[in-house]
């Protein structure tokens, strides 16, 4: 038991680090995103989320 436990605690750490790898890559191109577009851009966005 001590084995199969050993690989199931390996296992989610593994996936916990994907999930950390996944959302940093997500954060990075919205950031990316974000800059690139112009600002004048981003208002027009913001206003029409708002009504």
């Amino acid at each position: 038991m001590k084995i199969v436990n050993a690989i199931l605690n390996n296992a989610l750490k593994f996936n916990n680090n994907l999930k950390k790898i996944s959302n940093a890559l997500n954060n990075g191109i919205n950031f990316y995103m974000y800059k690139s577009s112009s600002f004048k851009d981003q208002l027009l966005h913001f206003n029409s989320n708002i009504y």
